[in-house]
């Protein structure tokens, strides 16, 4: 028996977390259950920076109903996730670090995806007798077996790829000329639909559809709502140049509301637009669910995928660099965390919590405040049930005691407590910083605090090294294939040369985790 028939067969141990590959008991589990099954609620906003709430400091976007849900539960000053949306999304729905699915960077329109074998909050949830639904931006593949309705959702209403145009629902290429290839890539389950509207209106409307039906049924949802806003609709490579209104739309009486010239607006007013839409959606999902007598025993999770991309109207505030980095800018976005008043009444409630948190930790912190504690049957690196953290604002060790890994192309990062060590590239110096305080991470202590430097080091060598073999292992592989291939060729080409730059950075990251551990 498999680990995730295992689940759907009702097979559970008591709550326990991942910590340094061993299985350790979870203090902060509550002790049981809620009295009924809470609501949950986890809302992705795509590409939004640390700077683009009203809750985090923007002065140019009034997020009204978002900033009453912050100061009615809990904004983290410390989150963290990838750099980019395949791999966050990956982590959030299982727990897990997205190296585990060879997924450190977002997938491509023909490659990857998120494999059969994890157990998903879905089907965790689903298996509790929850009406599942994932509404908006999927981006974890689109073959059969990683469709969301084969990772446990009852029902799927979105896309699947990573950037839709905002009312054709098409895809084109960044590198196309023009729109002539693209297609429509927008689906009610695994039948291509052709709903007109602005994406935004689309997916807030089958969200109220959705609850509506839970409450029908009798049931709890659980209900992943991931927005493509304020991404762009079409990418645009560094020699392009694109009109404003290729890249992003927005609802023009959104538009009227931000553009100094509405006839011509830039793409901060129109990213601005379309996160002001966001916040006006949730406000009406959440009256809906006021209406309905679900809100109070409603779990609220808000959080953006990865950092914003300047360019593209974003703002990440004072933090440095933006998507695409391991930098503060990429790496750290807002969350937003509102506990059900119903089953937790004395839960603190307008805190800004400033130790760090994670994104593979939301999935087993949720399922912890559900009642329904998840235990991986597998030896995985579990992220870990943060119970006190959510219930009172701050976590037992602050932080300090865990390693939180991240690796992304040619660059890595470590992060412990106020302390972060990064390499941005191969060939590059590490450095040190007190990102707590440092947000810009100007200030490089690494020469005054060598010793912990080499720690986090070290840290982070151990976590990678299976990693590194494996990637090693599949990159001679791949070289042996294409290598067998030229022969016949007599010539070296395109995907010879890949395999062979594969192979160099599999062979520089092996040596590495072997020789610094």
């Amino acid at each position: 028996m498999n680990r995730r028939d295992f689940f759907k067969l009702g097979g559970l141990f008591g709550a326990s977390s991942l910590v340094g590959g061993v299985f350790a008991k979870e203090k902060e589990s509550p002790a049981t259950a809620p009295a009924k099954p809470i609501n949950v609620l986890w809302v992705v906003v795509d590409d939004l920076g640390y700077g683009d709430f009203g809750c985090y400091g923007a002065k140019d976007i009034a997020t009204p109903r978002l900033d009453a849900l912050a100061k009615d539960g809990l904004l983290f000053e410390r989150f963290y996730v990838s750099p980019v949306c395949s791999p966050t999304r990956a982590s959030l729905l299982t727990g897990r670090y997205p190296q585990d699915f060879r997924m450190e960077s977002a997938l491509t329109d023909t490659h990857g995806s998120l494999t059969p074998d994890p157990l998903t909050a879905a089907e965790h949830f689903r298996a509790h007798g929850y009406r599942t639904a994932c509404v908006g931006k999927w981006h974890l593949g689109k073959d059969a077996a990683s469709h969301p309705q084969s990772q446990g959702f009852d029902r799927f209403y979105g896309f699947l790829g990573g950037a839709i145009h905002y009312y054709k629902h098409t895809y084109s290429k960044p590198s196309a000329k023009d729109e002539s290839n693209a297609y429509l890539d927008f689906y009610e389950g695994r039948e291509l639909c052709h709903d007109e509207g602005h994406t935004t209106d689309l997916f807030t409307a089958k969200a109220l559809e959705e609850v509506h039906i839970a409450k029908q049924l009798g049931k709890p949802f659980f209900l992943y709502l991931s927005f493509n806003a304020p991404h762009y609709a079409r990418g645009v490579k560094a020699n392009q140049s694109r009109p404003v209104a290729e890249v992003l739309q927005a609802p023009e009486h959104f538009i009227q509301r931000y553009a100094k010239d509405p006839s011509q607006p830039t793409m901060r007013e129109v990213y601005a637009a379309l996160t002001a839409h966001v916040d006006e959606s949730l406000g009406r999902l959440e009256d809906a669910l006021k209406a309905s007598g679900q809100w109070k025993n409603t779990l609220v999770v808000v959080l953006s995928d990865n950092g914003a991309t300047l360019p593209f109207g974003g703002n990440n505030g004072v933090l440095r660099e933006q998507k695409h980095t391991l930098w503060e800018g990429g790496i750290r976005t807002p969350l937003i965390v509102r506990l059900p008043k119903e089953s937790y009444p004395l839960a603190r409630r307008g805190v800004r919590v400033k130790d760090p948190h994670y994104v593979r930790d939301i999935f087993p912190t949720t399922a912890a405040i559900a009642g329904y504690d998840y235990t991986p049957v597998e030896n995985i690196q579990m992220g870990q049930p943060q119970f006190a953290m959510w219930l009172r604002g701050q976590s037992e060790t602050g932080g300090r005691a865990r390693v939180e890994c991240f690796k992304y192309l040619s660059s890595r990062a470590a992060i412990r407590g106020e302390w972060k060590w990064i390499q941005d590239g191969l060939n590059t110096s590490p450095a040190l910083y007190r990102v707590a305080t440092d947000l810009s991470e100007k200030d490089n202590v690494i020469a005054e605090h060598s010793d912990i430097a080499q720690e986090l080091e070290r840290e982070w060598n151990r976590w990678y090294a299976p990693y590194a073999k494996r990637e090693h292992e599949e990159a001679v592989k791949e070289m042996a294939l294409n290598a067998s291939r030229i022969q016949s060729l007599g010539k070296e080409d395109a995907g010879y040369k890949w395999a062979k730059d594969e192979l160099e950075k599999a062979q520089h990251w092996l040596n590495i985790t072997n020789s610094h551990r």
